[in-house]
């Protein structure tokens, strides 16, 4: 693997090995879980609503409990969000791809439109073993890439921690810290965003990304800052 160089307002990124990068499913409460709460356990869908984006149809089924997990059907501009605006947070959760599958969890989002477009998106597809970059598993979407692609195969649970604070952004990835990143150097619109994440919203919605193909999530866990 080529030694990680890239910088973000001339910081260099670190990777941090956290202990259990090889859990393939959940075990007992991990070191420094104090404080958090969980927000979806697999059993209800309490606090959560279905938001399908504007001129298209609302199918309520869009999302689906299984097994103990969310389910997403792959119909496509639905989103599964939580119904509390949040602010800073530690966001913990797991999920599991099919092929060809692609995702993302979407942070400070506005109550209507398109949510990767009123705040940003963390990328979830199927990408083991390629190269880091804009689109992969753990980028901030089209803006910027991880350090490593941590992503693992088909049909395998990955844990991903997400901590916002201010306008500081840590994804830690089935143990490893892929982005550490500061959107206030952010100061023009990147990528496909006509706007620049330095002016982007202190608090919005968490919202779960129906992009047309299956995809699940479970243990998502919440810890505001």
């Amino acid at each position: 693997m080529k030694r990680p160089t890239a910088t973000v307002c001339g910081v260099l990124i670190t990777v941090l090995l956290c202990s259990g990068c090889h859990e393939t499913a959940p075990g007992p409460a991990r070191t420094g879980d104090s404080g958090f709460v969980t927000i979806f356990n697999g059993r209800s869908m309490d606090g959560w609503e279905i938001y399908v984006q504007p001129g298209h149809e609302l199918k309520q089924d869009a999302f689906y409990l299984e097994d103990g997990a969310l389910a997403c059907k792959g119909y496509g501009y639905h989103w599964f969000r939580y119904t509390e605006p949040l602010s800073d947070f530690v966001l913990r959760l797991e999920f599991r791809i099919a092929r060809d599958s692609n995702s993302g969890v979407c942070l400070r989002s506005a109550r209507e439109g398109a949510p990767p477009f009123t705040g940003f998106e963390v990328q979830i597809c199927d990408d083991t073993g390629q190269p880091p970059g804009l689109h992969t598993t753990g980028a901030i979407y089209d803006v910027v890439s991880p350090m490593f692609n941590a992503s693992r195969p088909v049909g395998q649970w990955n844990q991903m921690e997400i901590t916002v604070r201010g306008l500081t952004v840590v994804v830690v990835l089935n143990g490893l810290k892929v982005i550490d990143t500061d959107f206030a150097c952010l100061t023009e619109p990147r990528g496909k965003f006509d706007f620049a994440y330095a002016h982007m919203p202190r608090s919005g919605y968490l919202a779960l990304q129906d992009h047309w193909t299956p995809v699940w999530y479970r243990n998502i866990r919440l810890r505001k800052l």
